[in-house]
């Protein structure tokens, strides 16, 4: 279904994984009659210094082509009518805050095309997909300024049209999750503030041990008398925490706390783990806002629930 929508969108091009799949476009091309275009993702064999699991362009990892692989698949679809290989792409992995890696990638990649070219195939684009590092935590941004600096002097004269994709580095920071402080509860020698935002509502700390700000809205950046705390969720495993060794003011049940830098990969992981609804989002222009999307109720969630 996904791939017959794009194609009856007049989508740019397909970033394909692998032969199977180039296979399936181009036989919904020619079922449709819409002729497809297609980069191959090519898996570079390069360290993106970043979190295990969101590394995607290592030999061990489950995507893209080898270079071998792909120009084999290259060859294969070679003038064929229902699909043109237009290029190649590379995603080589997420909150990269190098711009080593993407070099190394990309004179890897270039050196490929070089020879794909002295083959006689024509390539139009380089992808180099996204990753660029949002500092969650305070550190240093990643340069897209000094990406670009370096990339020139590789692209100059390739006749290449590069793609990237920099939708994290976009939108962190446009989101905001605001919670409801539930209760305070204090264990020995430990202070839980629970909320009723949680694993399911974002996931990345559970995940990746993702750190994200949390600060009451109605406290000052410099409030005094900071407690050492656990933000947790309502969710019945210990893996349920927003922060863990927090210091923040002291807070009550109905104080609301911020969770900042929420804008990219909170709502699109959230789930309805432990039968719990999703938020409400709101959207913010300037001094206008609109609700975008309700809260979820528990009829909605029962909505897909059949009689057994």
């Amino acid at each position: 279904a996904e791939i017959e929508a794009a194609l009856r969108a007049n989508i740019a091009f397909f970033n394909v994984e692998s032969a199977p799949e180039l296979a399936r476009i181009t036989e919904i091309a020619a079922a449709l009659k819409i002729p497809a275009r297609a980069l191959l993702r090519l898996n570079p064999n390069v360290d993106a210094h970043t979190h295990k699991y969101i590394t995607t362009g290592q030999a061990a990892n489950k995507f893209g082509l080898d270079f071998a692989a792909a120009a084999q698949l290259s060859d294969a679809f070679a003038n064929h009518f229902w699909v043109d290989i237009v290029g190649y792409h590379l995603h080589i992995g997420s909150q990269i805050q190098q711009v080593a890696p993407y070099l190394e990638a990309a004179e890897k990649t270039l050196d490929f095309i070089a020879a794909r070219r002295a083959a006689g195939q024509p390539v139009e684009y380089l992808s180099l997909g996204g990753g660029f590092g949002v500092p969650y935590e305070g550190k240093e941004e990643f340069s897209l300024d000094e990406l670009a600096q370096k990339l020139h002097p590789l692209l100059t004269g390739q006749d290449l049209q590069l793609v990237l994709e920099p939708g994290r580095w976009l939108l962190a920071r446009a989101g905001t999750l605001l919670m409801t402080v539930q209760y305070v509860k204090q264990n020995s020698n430990k202070t839980f503030i629970i909320v009723d935002a949680g694993m399911h509502t974002i996931i990345r700390p559970a995940l990746y041990g993702g750190w994200h700000k949390i600060w009451p809205v109605n406290q000052p950046n410099d409030a005094p008398d900071l407690i050492k705390c656990d933000v947790v969720g309502p969710v019945c495993e210990s893996t349920d925490f927003l922060a863990k060794n927090r210091l923040l003011p002291p807070v009550q049940a109905g104080d609301i706390l911020a969770l900042s830098h929420a804008g990219a990969y909170g709502m699109v992981m959230a789930s309805n783990y432990n039968s719990q609804p999703r938020p409400a989002e709101v959207l913010v222009d300037g001094n206008d806002y609109r609700l975008i999307r309700r809260r979820e109720t528990y009829q909605d969630l029962m909505m897909l629930e059949t009689e057994v």
